[in-house]
């Protein structure tokens, strides 16, 4: 129950990132993802706390200005081609693009603090949170492993919304 409560946050978040819509009219899968991707750190542990997170955007961005509002305060997007360990990215949400693709972008950072968030549209290579469109809805696979190899811990409410959980 408290996993259903908790998703419903989530996706109250993901309803106001979208902006103002018409009336009856859905937000888009990627207003929802850009939600979902400034707020999961809040439920992983091993960031950062206090300072501002940084969250890189690796590849194409479909987010437009949406993942700016969704943003919480302490949150800077950026927007990069390529991310090297000295990026100083605490969040990499990896789509894959002309000078860097999703493997490496992954490579790059496998080890350090950094949750790593991938998507099923950009191929089959995942990261910590793989998000994908199931029964036209946005929801996310994830995988404990990965995490606690780059000594992050992620929530246990955020392991109960997961369609699967790999450990």
């Amino acid at each position: 129950m408290r996993a259903k409560a908790l998703l419903v946050r989530l996706m109250a978040f993901a309803l106001a990132a979208g902006g103002a819509a018409p009336a009856g009219a859905q937000p888009s899968d990627a207003a929802i993802k850009a939600a979902f991707i400034t707020k999961f750190p809040a439920f992983v542990q091993g960031l950062p706390d206090g300072a501002p997170l940084n969250v890189c955007i690796v590849g194409p961005d479909s987010f437009g200005s949406a993942i700016e509002r969704s943003a919480a305060v302490r949150v800077v997007v950026r927007r990069l081609a390529v991310v090297t360990p000295t990026s100083g990215c605490h969040v990499v949400y990896a789509t894959g693009g002309a000078r860097q693709s999703v493997r490496d972008a992954l490579a790059i950072v496998a080890g350090a603090p950094v949750l790593t968030i991938t998507d099923g549209g950009a191929g089959p290579t995942r990261g910590m949170i793989h998000f994908v469109v199931a029964g036209e809805r946005v929801r996310f696979h994830v995988d404990t492993l990965q995490a606690s190899r780059s000594h992050l811990q992620l929530s246990s409410k955020l392991l109960a919304l997961a369609l699967s959980v790999r450990q």
